[in-house]
């Protein structure tokens, strides 16, 4: 969906209560100019706090850019969430490669810089999910094949934040999926 390519999972996906933990490294390849292609070599360590908080721990190997995401979601009804993305990216003292060539900005300009090429990154990562989102339908039980990784893990783990559907609602009627 967002060009990553070789996404290895590192160790498996954790779960502790409402805490999810997930490690990976991708690569992805992004076009420069229409002219010359970047390979980015990355690792990502997710932190997932229930459904509405998600941290991302992000190393970028080629670059040696360390990066945090925060991705909030609050629903505002049945159908629509606020989402809200924030990022925060440590200073690069000494660019490599082809950001090399902003080592003469100051580096509190490069570093302003390159947040902001981070985040509009993933503001394009995440309105390419909209399109996704808008379609989306609840399958209790899902057509699944090994490459979809641990979804299976994923949704039991997001069971907790739903209403129990055998309980009860008051009248005496269960409600069922």
């Amino acid at each position: 969906m967002h060009g990553y390519d070789n996404v290895n999972p590192i160790g498996s996906v954790t779960v502790d209560g409402a805490y999810l933990k997930s490690c990976f490294d991708f690569k992805r390849v992004r076009r420069i100019l229409g002219v010359k292609d970047l390979v980015y070599e990355t690792s990502a360590i997710t932190h997932v706090y229930g459904l509405g908080y998600s941290f991302v721990e992000i190393h970028e190997k080629t670059i040696d850019m360390n990066a945090r995401l925060w991705v909030l979601a609050t629903p505002i009804d049945g159908t629509l969430i606020d989402l809200v993305l924030v990022s925060q990216m440590r200073e690069i003292r000494k660019p490599r490669r082809f950001i090399s060539g902003l080592g003469f900005l100051p580096m509190m300009l490069r570093h302003r810089l390159m947040n902001r090429i981070l985040m509009s990154q993933q503001k394009r990562d995440v309105l390419q999910d909209v399109v996704i989102w808008e379609r989306k339908q609840y399958r209790s039980v899902p057509r699944l094949c090994r490459a979809d990784g641990p979804i299976g893990k994923y949704r039991r783990y997001c069971r907790q934040f739903y209403p129990d559907p055998t309980i009860s609602k008051g009248s005496g009627d269960s409600v069922s999926d």
